[in-house]
């Protein structure tokens, strides 16, 4: 759904506005509109607009900042070592896109706030306890209140998430596994067709009663 919403805007807004062949000011703007309205597209609170604020905020900086960067890269020399050089570009994304999921993800600005501020300031204190008193009482909580049933369970459902998005990564890359798949006869194809389909009927929520998001403004 997330990537359909980015195509349709992408097509009804960003490549009527301009897209990236104007002035490189109008191009933020566009950038800056796109991505307002695809968090707007997620969710009817303000999170999820300061959401696609974020997101729109990175691509400009990484935009302004890109010759700069370049430049501090081989500078360091980490251009040399090109495996730890994407390894980290991939930490460094993964960690901004997952603090920009703190906004997507909570109730409201207060919560998201004090995430935020936990993560800056809680994190220390548990280290301080630990290391200057060699306390283990907030670790208590964390793994007595678990259910490791529920624990496993999840980590099975996502083991098998993975499996499948890199199933259709493949698929969607008209990789060897496609071509495998499409030599295979009907009959084992609409097996794998059945098992996904009893895989969103036992996984899917179709007894939740939810009001339309875009009436909770």
């Amino acid at each position: 759904m997330a990537y359909f919403a980015f195509y349709l805007v992408q097509l009804s807004i960003y490549i009527p506005l301009g897209g990236n062949r104007v002035p490189k000011i109008k191009w933020y703007r566009n950038i800056i509109i796109v991505f307002l309205i695809s968090g707007f597209w997620h969710g009817a609170s303000w999170t999820f607009i300061v959401w696609g604020a974020i997101h729109a905020f990175y691509q400009i900086f990484g935009s302004i900042t890109k010759n700069w960067r370049s430049n501090l890269n081989k500078k360091m020399g980490l251009t040399k070592f090109r495996g730890f050089h994407d390894w980290t570009q991939k930490v460094t994304v993964f960690s901004l896109v997952t603090l920009a999921w703190i906004f997507f993800r909570a109730d409201s600005f207060p919560k998201a706030l004090y995430m935020l501020k936990q993560i800056v300031l809680g994190v220390p204190t548990y280290l301080h306890d630990f290391v200057v008193r060699g306390s283990f009482d907030w670790l208590g909580p964390l793994v007595f209140n678990l259910n490791f049933k529920h624990v496993l369970i999840d980590l099975g459902v996502l083991a098998l998430s993975i499996l499948i998005l890199k199933i259709v990564h493949s698929f969607y890359n008209g990789g060897e596994l496609y071509v495998k798949f499409q030599r295979k006869p009907v009959i084992f194809k609409w097996s794998v067709y059945m098992v996904f389909m009893l895989f969103i009927l036992f996984f899917g929520m179709f007894h939740s009663e939810a009001e339309f998001i875009y009436f909770q403004f």
